[in-house]
């Protein structure tokens, strides 16, 4: 077990770089690759979270924690305001995001693009001003504007989002609504398809490396990796980023198609960004849902869906055995930049 200070240690004297952030009970803490020290970030129940309850598996994976790109901005929701952190001064503040539970970061890190039931709006970080992007008359009033998976393409030239969910039928648990791309210089709109919604699944929206708007589901049928709004519980395959270089693709499943609503073993596969091609496979014990890389590609880091439980990592080459990196903590990401207080200010800030 590594070991673990009581209280917030300073930033001047990091752990070795790239830093892992995860959550314990409802506080921020960090590690590294190795696991090696466990450094508690923040005091006083910063996350607005329930652990060991169904609150808790609510709010952390419909509204978790999200760091922006360039790893100095963490938000999150906490009793109805979108809190933001600035990791290199450690000062929190409510951001002027009534009702921001979906959301995405830009990739330059400057903006925060999210919905609401009012329609898709505009943070901007240097400004600490929001900014009413797409307003409803653009949209469909009699279907509802009810904006939902923001995603930002990787370029950072669209956004995508889906809106205007109407009810499949009276009986059915699910809805169905519109996907629409914005031009961010332009402000053009034009919707490129539909997706579904269900009430016990998460089925966000992506962008693929050929530049499409799919939804999850139809994106793990094809059995390929893309850029997505959020992770979620789900009864299809998660999509997890590319590996850091663009080659290769890595993704959960249950392990067997007997199991599909995911309750037992979990399989781990890593595939070719050009091909398709499976490169190797791993069946993992536990229903492991969560997966991102390491920032030079070396490794993935695994965790389920519980808040107490341990995160693992695992060669991404396949070789060697699953690796314990914290024994009970909930993962969060991989902070690359974050080593040392930041002391360039041109990126602005509140």
């Amino acid at each position: 077990m590594p070991t673990a200070t009581s209280t917030p240690v300073s930033w001047s004297t990091p752990p070795r770089c790239p830093v892992v952030l995860f959550a314990r009970e409802r506080d921020l803490w960090r590690t590294n690759l190795y696991g090696d020290v466990a450094e508690q970030l923040t005091e006083g129940e910063l996350l607005d979270w329930q652990p060991g309850t169904d609150d808790w598996w609510v709010t952390a994976l419909s509204t978790p924690v999200q760091i922006s790109p360039d790893g100095r901005w963490l938000t999150f929701f906490r009793e109805r305001i979108r809190v933001l952190v600035d990791v290199t001064a450690r000062a929190a503040i409510g951001m002027p995001m009534p009702h921001a539970l979906i959301g995405d970061w830009s990739p330059d890190s400057r903006y925060f693009a999210y919905g609401t039931d009012e329609g898709l709006y505009l943070y901007d970080v240097q400004k600490n001003r929001t900014n009413r992007w797409v307003d409803p008359p653009m949209l469909d009033r009699e279907a509802g504007v009810n904006v939902r998976e923001v995603v930002w393409s990787p370029d950072g030239r669209f956004i995508g989002f889906a809106c205007c969910f109407t009810p499949l039928s009276e009986e059915a648990a699910a809805s169905v609504g519109q996907v629409w791309k914005l031009e961010v210089a332009t402000g053009q709109m034009e919707t490129v398809g539909e997706i579904k919604a269900y009430v016990a699944m998460d089925n966000p929206l992506c962008w693929t490396a050929e530049g499409q708007l799919v939804a999850a589901e139809e994106l793990a049928e094809r059995g390929q990796g893309a850029r997505c709004s959020k992770w979620g519980l789900s009864a299809f395959p998660l999509i997890a980023p590319a590996s850091p270089d663009g080659t290769k693709y890595a993704y959960l499943g249950p392990s067997s198609p007997d199991d599909p609503f995911w309750t037992g073993p979990s399989l781990l596969t890593v595939s070719e960004a050009a091909t398709g091609e499976v490169l190797w496979q791993r069946e993992i014990s536990g229903t492991i849902r969560y997966i991102t890389w390491s920032p030079d590609g070396q490794y993935l880091l695994l965790d389920d869906d519980l808040d107490r439980s341990p995160i693992w990592r695992i060669y991404s080459d396949g070789t060697g055995d699953l690796e314990l990196l914290i024994e009970d903590g909930f993962l969060l990401g991989v902070i690359p930049q974050w080593c040392e207080p930041s002391t360039d200010n041109s990126a602005g800030g509140p």
